[in-house]
């Protein structure tokens, strides 16, 4: 067990280690609202509360030609609707 550090280096690699990296298929990057809805179906599998933290070095929302169909206020609606009946919490 570590104390509390400052020390930024070693608060990125305990970052990097802690956390799985799930390369993108081919070189296509999930957006924000595809990688929550792979995230629901993956842990919906496990029973009980879910909570997940986000760590994100930025979204990728603008990087998509469809980034207006994700303006959509019911669509993010229903992707916490879909979270909350699967009990995980973000």
């Amino acid at each position: 067990m570590r104390n509390f550090t400052t020390d930024r280096a070693l608060l990125l690699a305990a970052v990097r280690k802690a956390i799985p990296r799930i390369p993108p298929t081919g070189r296509e990057y999930l957006s924000d609202i595809d990688t929550m809805y792979q995230m629901a179906g993956n842990l919906s599998q496990l029973p009980g509360r879910k909570n997940v933290l986000w760590f994100s070095g930025g979204s990728t929302f603008y990087l998509r030609e469809d980034a207006d169909l994700y303006e959509d206020p019911q669509a993010w609606r229903d992707l916490y609707d879909l979270l909350e009946a699967e009990r995980i919490a973000v």
